[in-house]
């Protein structure tokens, strides 16, 4: 049963992506067809049996099929089970545990805890091991002096294009997020909410900007998901500054856009800092 979950699983997330590589496929229909994917894969992950659902620890990946003995298998494994919180920062992560798991060799996961490494998940301490890494101070200030260059970038270029598709398929994230917060639900505005910062960039259809984005875009899913109690004090005040950010750019005007994404970053920044010294007493993630 597993097998074939992970299978289907697998074959999901290849074409995850395909919409954004087929030229006639609008914006709206590809963001449509990756939510309906997230959604069927969150399913997948969480309707798990009775008997899976007593897993321990060491029981927490699942066995990769013979056929898909590939390094970004283990990788969207780990990823997903660092982003969704199951892995907590500062829990060891062991070669031979994983492999026995995964049913591999040793090889691909070596590759896989680099790739993690690469993308800031996790981290090597000489004579410790590997680990899934931690939120410091300073990567989450170094995380929003860097979110407000891309951002404040991908504003500007996206109100220079000025394409009503891109301003509708934002439009359709901000009342997705409005849905929701009336709701109270706050694990899914907390994934809305990225979502949303990734929208901003990928719609600039800009590759290098992507690429800088892709590993800042899993850090910010961490501080969000770590960050929560501090940052989602109050779901219904997240949609007037997107919306903000959506006006703004659909006025063509580039300057506006920026200072909008600006004003909401550094508001961000400023009530998280402000949030970690009157809960905990500290400034600390």
């Amino acid at each position: 049963m597993l097998c074939i979950r992970y299978t289907v699983y697998r074959l999901l997330i290849t074409v995850y992506s395909l919409p954004f590589k087929i030229s006639n496929v609008n914006t709206l229909t590809a963001r449509k067809y990756k939510q309906g994917i997230t959604y069927f894969l969150n399913y997948l992950h969480t309707g798990l049996s009775l008997k899976e659902s007593q897993m321990g620890k060491e029981e927490l990946f699942r066995p990769v099929m013979r056929q898909f003995l590939l390094v970004e298998d283990i990788v969207a494994q780990v990823s997903e089970s660092i982003l969704t919180g199951r892995l907590q920062p500062g829990e060891k992560l062991v070669e031979n545990r994983l492999a026995e798991q995964l049913g591999v060799s040793r090889g691909p996961v070596r590759e896989a805890i680099h790739r993690l490494e690469q993308l800031g998940l996790v981290e090597k301490v000489p004579y410790q091991g590997t680990s899934v890494s931690r939120m410091d101070d300073r990567e989450i200030l170094e995380l929003h002096g860097l979110r407000k260059v891309l951002e404040c970038m991908a504003a500007r270029l996206l109100a220079e294009k000025n394409d009503p598709q891109n301003v509708a398929a934002l439009r359709e994230i901000i009342e997705e997020m409005r849905q929701t917060s009336e709701l109270g639900d706050l694990s899914k505005i907390l994934l809305i909410d990225a979502d949303f910062h990734d929208a901003l960039i990928h719609l600039t259809d800009h590759n290098l900007l992507n690429a800088a984005w892709e590993p800042v875009s899993m850090k910010l899913r961490r501080f969000l998901l770590l960050s929560r109690r501090h940052t989602y004090q109050s779901v219904e005040d997240k949609v007037p500054p997107h919306l903000a950010i959506v006006e703004a750019i659909s006025s063509g005007n580039p300057d506006l856009a920026e200072a909008a994404v600006l004003k909401h970053l550094t508001n961000v920044e400023t009530t998280f800092a402000q949030s970690i010294v009157n809960v905990d007493g500290s400034s600390g993630a």
